[in-house]
C-alpha cells in the first residue's frame, strides 16, 4: 500500500517499531501504553501490530521468532493486504527494520506524533468546510472542536503501573518517613466531611446535592476557599445559575461577615468608619486571581474542558466548581438527555484527573420523596453522576427529620400526642432560629469512593453565607462515627454487623473513643 497525500509519514519509523517488537518482545508491554494500531500510515502495518500484540498476549511468550509469526500470520490470515506467498518476505524485512531494538521508543513517539499531525489535518479539514457552507450550524462546529480537543487529549501515553512499585510510593515510604497526612487529599474547610472521606482528593469528582436554597451553594465556596487557601492555587467557578455579580456579594458577606442587605441600608445613608474599615480589609484579604468567575449559562462540557485547561496553563488550578451540572450543555444532541449528563459527568471525571484536582459539582434535587430523608436518586439522571463520582454529599434541613416522623396508626392517643408535639416544637424552634438567621442542617455523606458514609450536623448561617461546624474537633468526630454506624445499621435493617447488643465498639483507626451502642437512639 502506498500514501498518495502530502501529509507526513514516515515508513522507516512504522517499520523500525515493527521490527524492535519482533527481536525484542520484553517491550510490547511499554509499546502498547504508547501507540495504538490507528496510529500507523499503512494498513498492513496496522494489521501487523495488531496480530502480533494478540501473538504475544495469548502465547505469553518471551520472544518472537520469525517462523512462529509466518505461521501464525498465515494460520490466522491477518494480513489481507499481503498476497499469502509474501508474508514471510514481509514479516523478515520488518524484522531487519530495526537498527537498534533500545531506539524502539523513539521511533514509537515519531509514529504517534504523525498520527497526531494526521488526525488534526482532518478535524481542520472538516472545520473548512463547515466555515464554507453557509448552512451549518454553530452546534456542528462546537462538535467538530470538541472532537479534535478529544484526539489530542487522548494523544497522553497510557502508562501501565505495577501495584508494588504505587503501594511503595504512596502508601510505605511515606508512612516510614512519617510524611503522610492524616487526610488524604485538601481540607474541605468541614472537619466532620473530612473525618469520613479523607478530604478533597486529586483527580476526584464531588457532588454536592441538595433541593432548592438549602445551603448547596454555600458549602462549594466553602470548600473552594479551603482549596486556595492550602493549597496556594485558583478555584475557577464555572456558575451556570447565578450571575458573577451575585457571587460577589454572597462572598463579600462571607468573607466580611456583613449582611447585603444591611451593607446596603448603611451605605444609603453613608458609610461610617467602621464600615469603611471592614470593606477595605475584605478587599485586602482577597488575593488577586486566586477566584475566577465564569457566568456564561450555555456552556457545554467541551468548552469546560478547554477553558479548564488553557486557564491552568496560566494560573495553576487548585479546584473546580460546577454550579449546576444539569445546566451543562451537551456537546451533540442525543436520544435522551439521560445520556448526555451521563456523558457529562463521565468528561468531568476525565477532566479532574487529566488535571490531577478535585472538580466540585452541585446537582439539583427534585422535591419528591420525604423531605428529611433526601437521596441521590431524587437528582435528574442521577444514576451516572453518581457512578461517575467519588463522593456524594446531600444536605438538608434539620426540621424536615423531626417532620418526617409521623404518628403510626398502631401508636396509642398519648404516643401519638407527644410525636405531634415533639414535631411542633421542632419546627417552632427552627422558626425562631431561622428568625436569628439561622438554619439547623444536616449534612450526609451518601457515598465515599474511598472513605465511609454518614452524617453530621451544621448551623447555616443565611444572609452571610456561612457554614459552621458545633462542638471541638473531637466531638465532631465521634458525632461522624456515631452518624456513620447509625447509617450502616438502619440500611441492614437493625443489623450490628457482628456485634452484639450493648457491646462496646471500639474504632481506633477513627481516633474515636468507645461508644455504647445501648446509648444511640435508633
Amino acid at each position: 500500500m502506498e500514501v498518495n497525500d502530502d501529509l507526513p509519514f514516515d515508513r522507516e519509523a512504522e517499520m523500525a517499531v515493527l521490527g524492535s517488537m519482533i527481536l525484542d518482545a520484553n517491550i510490547i508491554n511499554d509499546l502498547s501504553s504508547v501507540i495504538k494500531a490507528r496510529d500507523f500510515v499503512l494498513e498492513e502495518h496496522q494489521d501487523m501490530f495488531k496480530g502480533m500484540m494478540d501473538f504475544y498476549f495469548q502465547e505469553g511468550i518471551d520472544r518472537m521468532s520469525v517462523r512462529d509469526l509466518v505461521i501464525f500470520f498465515k494460520t490466522e490470515r491477518r494480513l489481507t493486504t499481503i498476497d499469502h506467498g509474501g508474508v514471510g518476505h514481509f514479516i523478515a524485512q520488518l524484522a531487519q527494520a530495526a537498527p537498534v531494538t533500545s531506539h524502539w521508543n523513539y521511533y514509537a513517539d515519531r509514529v504517534r506524533l504523525i498520527s497526531m499531525k494526521r488526525d488534526c489535518f482532518a478535524h481542520s479539514l472538516k472545520m473548512l468546510k463547515l466555515c464554507q457552507d453557509t448552512a451549518s450550524s454553530s452546534n456542528e462546529l462546537v462538535s467538530t472542536t470538541a472532537d479534535m480537543q478529544m484526539s489530542l487529549a487522548d494523544s497522553g501515553k497510557t502508562k501501565i503501573m505495577d501495584l508494588k512499585d504505587l503501594m511503595i510510593e504512596h502508601v510505605v515510604d511515606p508512612a516510614k518517613n512519617q510524611e503522610l497526612l492524616v487526610a488524604a487529599g485538601v481540607s474541605s474547610g468541614l472537619w466532620s466531611w473530612d473525618n469520613l472521606v479523607g478530604g478533597l482528593r486529586p483527580g476526584s469528582l464531588n457532588v454536592i446535592a441538595a433541593r432548592p436554597s438549602v445551603g448547596k451553594s454555600t458549602l462549594a465556596p466553602i470548600f473552594a476557599a479551603s482549596v486556595v487557601e492550602k493549597t496556594g492555587k485558583t478555584a475557577l467557578f464555572f456558575s451556570l445559575e447565578m450571575l458573577g455579580e451575585s457571587w460577589a456579594w454572597r462572598e463579600f458577606s462571607r468573607l466580611s461577615g456583613i449582611k447585603g442587605k444591611d451593607l446596603r441600608a448603611n451605605s444609603s445613608k453613608g458609610l461610617s468608619d467602621k464600615d469603611l474599615t471592614v470593606l477595605d480589609n475584605t478587599l485586602r484579604d482577597l488575593e488577586e486571581n486566586k477566584y475566577l468567575i465564569i457566568d456564561k449559562p450555555d456552556l457545554d462540557v467541551s468548552q469546560i474542558t478547554g477553558i479548564s485547561k488553557v486557564q491552568d496553563e496560566k494560573t495553576p488550578l487548585g479546584c473546580i466548581v460546577i454550579d449546576y451540572i444539569q445546566l451543562v450543555s451537551a456537546i451533540r444532541a442525543s436520544r435522551s438527555r439521560h445520556e448526555e449528563v451521563g456523558d457529562i459527568s463521565g468528561k468531568l471525571k476525565q477532566l479532574a484527573k487529566e488535571l490531577k484536582i478535585p472538580i466540585i459539582c452541585l446537582g439539583q434535587l427534585n422535591r419528591s420523596g420525604e423531605p428529611g430523608n433526601p437521596q441521590i436518586s431524587q437528582m435528574a439522571q442521577a444514576d451516572k453522576i453518581s457512578m461517575d463520582a467519588d463522593t456524594v454529599t446531600l444536605i438538608h434541613r434539620a426540621v424536615d427529620d423531626a417532620g418526617k416522623k409521623k404518628p403510626s396508626e398502631k401508636a396509642n392517643a398519648r404516643e401519638r400526642l407527644g410525636e405531634n408535639k415533639e414535631r411542633i416544637d421542632a419546627e417552632q424552634l427552627a422558626d425562631m432560629r431561622l428568625q436569628q438567621g439561622l438554619e439547623d442542617l444536616i449534612i450526609t455523606v451518601d457515598k465515599a469512593r474511598d472513605g465511609e458514609r454518614g452524617r453530621f450536623p451544621v448551623t447555616h448561617h443565611k444572609g452571610l453565607f456561612k457554614i459552621e461546624e458545633p462542638g471541638t474537633q473531637e466531638d465532631q468526630t465521634n458525632a461522624a462515627f456515631t452518624e456513620a454506624k447509625m447509617a450502616d445499621i438502619e440500611e441492614t435493617g437493625g443489623d450490628f454487623g457482628g456485634f452484639n447488643e450493648g457491646e462496646e465498639v471500639e474504632e481506633p483507626d477513627h481516633g474515636v473513643v468507645t461508644q455504647n451502642l445501648d446509648n444511640i437512639p435508633f
